[in-house]
């Protein structure tokens, strides 16, 4: 990101007055703003022929008006969730001076790459770490490039998973027990100050500390203190997380006695707490449905031992490939799910009436030594690496066909030869389930893969406008199918605004919810849709066309035929959403010519609505005129109206607001050379 780096200068002109020697830089200052520049004069004479001395100076190049606030970012970012930093660049000097944002890592995208600051104004400029940034630690920088040198930012960041929810209340507690500990998993003693320590007793967490340097020991050390309401007779056993597993270990080699006002170890002998083994995987289940899949192995699988962590309701179910199983209060889970192990390689539809929580207890696998069979058609399969990837790594194993499709339960991506993997899934994650649809018979091993490794690319994040409907409640759904679509555009073919929406409706209910996006690869923009169902099959859903530019809502000509696991188009030859015209009683329609429509309804008592429109801008006159040709009432004079039809309203009052009589009045329209006249009857 330096585009000149160290080097000699010899851009620079010198001239002596008296017993004084100035050199100065004839090269730009871009060239050396921010470094560190030495200067040495040597080999010179005075008048008098006597040699001086070797004379060196150093200093640092900064005379760009244009700086950041802060020199570095030092943050946490958590996966799976955006992290926003906002840094503001400003500018001391007296003239507006342009930058450009340049030196973006791959897991860093910024809401302004370029603009021009004001004298003595700033700009604050959002930062967004990308949700897909794996687990590791990150150093970067990133230059604010401008005409007088590159102003650097430093970026360092630890990422990592969300700690476990080991909070107490302190305060409910009378006795205290204080460890002082080195912590270890698997016999290697941790450096990292982000792992945690939590005590466990019957279950409960009464405690935790996190990892703290100590400089004269030169260690780390957790300073952990336990909590309870009895003097003696409780056993602590020990959770710990390992940051850059994102894994909480259940199993620890220490179990300790609670005595009140005790202590274990100290700084310089501390005791040694070491993870042997178990960890655990926290599910987190809403009300409604859920994909997911386990990385862990135990030695008993059965459904019963797996989800016994679960308190689930009676018509709760599981649902696999093959198979599944109904909780019922009388006589527990129940189905052919029971009746073997649940496998490591499938994935699983729980579905739960309320809100539960699952920690499932095993030994971690080798992602990388288990082959998945996947068979010709659809196969549901488990995501194995505990840390997450791109599906084109992820699948990597796999000699796919073109179409053959993946899908999360709200996303998908689907082969294109010679590209790869396309689509709305960017990411596949631990503990999510994923259908695979394969054209032949394949085997799928995921790769070894490591903390620290980073995010594929992300294309600049783009505020987008609210659209007119609510988000799809996808967790009700038991069903879905994907939809590759391109948005009719009869003005340009091919191009679609990522301002604009597609909504999938059945009656007022959202089944579907997707903006166009731009494909890199592919030069072209597609539509990416999960339409979801409570049924296998048979529903006909409706679909609309929200125009951003015009906040203007247009039907769609089809109708989707719903069938569970279907996909409508391909990435190569997209299915074509088109539109149906606009129509008097759409908003935003434009009518070819100037028009009075017959008043609504007629005969009437007492209002009615008259519809009118005009091609163009224009001026409109719309007066009401009882059988004498007497004016009753002027609903519009000579105002101006916008290409466009509206309605308005007559109450049966004159100009006065007096009810008229009943009878026959007439409606009359005058624009430009347009006249014309409509009968209208009120009955009372």
């Amino acid at each position: 990101n330096d585009p000149y780096g160290p080097g000699e200068i010899t851009a620079f002109d010198l001239s002596s007055n008296d017993n004084t020697v100035v050199a100065e830089f004839t090269l730009e200052n871009r060239q050396i703003e921010n470094h560190d520049v030495t200067m040495t004069f040597h080999s010179y004479e005075d008048l008098y022929g006597n040699p001086g001395d070797t004379v060196t100076h150093t200093f640092k190049v900064d005379r760009n008006p244009i700086s950041w606030s802060v020199p570095e970012v030092n943050t946490i970012a958590v996966v799976g969730t955006p992290t926003e930093q906002t840094v503001s660049l400003n500018n001391i000097g007296a003239n507006a001076k342009a930058f450009d944002v340049t030196g973006l890592p791959e897991w860093l995208t910024v809401s302004t790459d370029d603009g021009t600051i004001n004298p003595g104004g700033n700009w604050d400029i959002n930062f967004t770490i990308s949700p897909d940034i794996n687990v590791g630690d990150f150093v970067d920088t990133v230059f604010a490039e401008t005409p007088e040198g590159n102003e650097p930012l430093a970026f360092r960041v630890a990422s990592m998973c969300e700690y476990p929810d080991w909070e107490i209340d302190k305060a409910v507690y009378q006795h205290t027990m204080t460890i002082t500990a080195k912590l270890a998993v698997l016999g290697t003693f941790s450096e990292d100050k982000y792992d945690r320590i939590a005590a466990i007793v019957d279950g409960e967490y009464r405690g935790y500390a996190d990892l703290v340097y100590d400089e004269q020991l030169e260690e780390y050390r957790a300073y952990l203190t336990v909590y309870s309401n009895v003097t003696s007779g409780e056993y602590v056993s020990f959770h710990i997380w390992d940051r850059t597993e994102c894994t909480e270990w259940w199993a620890t080699d220490q179990t300790l006695a609670f005595e009140a006002d005790g202590s274990h170890g100290t700084p310089t002998t501390p005791i040694n707490i070491n993870a042997t083994g178990e960890v655990a995987q926290e599910f987190q289940f809403p009300d409604g449905w859920d994909w997911i899949s386990m990385n862990l192995s135990a030695s008993d699988m059965s459904l019963t031992s797996v989800m016994a962590d679960l308190e689930p309701t009676q018509g709760d179910r599981i649902v696999g490939q093959d198979g599944f199983a109904q909780y019922s209060d009388a006589t527990g889970w129940v189905g052919t799910l029971t009746q073997s192990p649940l496998s490591k390689r499938e994935m699983y539809q729980v579905n739960l009436a309320s809100e539960d929580s699952l920690d499932f207890i095993g030994t971690r696998m080798g992602a990388d030594t288990i082959p998945i069979v996947v068979e010709s058609g659809w196969s549901w399969i488990s995501y194995l690496p505990n840390i997450g990837t791109d599906p084109g790594t992820g699948l990597a194993t796999l000699s796919p066909d073109a179409n053959d499709l993946i899908k999360s339960q709200t996303q998908f991506a689907q082969y294109v030869a010679d590209v790869g993997w396309v689509g709305n899934l960017k990411r596949l994650r631990p503990m999510e389930g994923y259908k695979l649809r394969m054209t032949n018979k394949d085997t799928l091993t995921y790769p070894y893969l490591m903390s620290g490794q980073v995010a594929k690319q992300r294309q600049k994040e783009t505020e987008l406008p609210e659209a007119p409907w609510d988000t799809v409640l996808w967790r009700e759904y038991e069903h879905s199918m994907t939809v590759i679509a391109l948005i009719e555009n009869k003005d340009e073919w091919g191009i679609n605004d990522p301002m604009d929406a597609v909504v999938v409706m059945k009656d007022d209910e959202v089944r579907g919810f997707a903006r166009p996006e731009y494909i890199e690869v592919l030069d072209a923009y597609r539509v990416f849709m999960t339409v979801f169902s409570h049924e296998p099959t048979g529903e006909s859903l409706e679909l609309n066309f929200w125009d951003a530019d015009t906040d203007i809502t247009y039907s769609g000509s089809d109708n989707i035929a719903f069938n569970t696991d279907d996909v409508l188009g391909n990435v190569v030859e997209p299915w074509i959403i088109r539109l149906k015209p606009l129509t008097r009683w759409d908003r935003g329609y434009v009518p070819d010519s100037y028009v009075l429509d017959q008043n609504y309804p007629n005969p009437f008592n007492p209002i009615t609505r008259i519809g009118f429109g005009v091609p163009e801008d224009a001026n409109v006159t719309l007066k009401i005129y009882n059988i004498m040709g007497q004016e009753v009432r002027t609903l519009m004079n000579r105002q101006w109206m916008e290409a466009g039809y509206q309605h308005l309203v007559w109450n049966a009052r004159d100009g006065f607001g007096n009810r008229v009589p009943s009878g026959v009045y007439f409606v009359v329209m005058q624009s430009n050379d347009y006249r014309a006249t409509k009968k209208m009857v009120l009955l009372k």
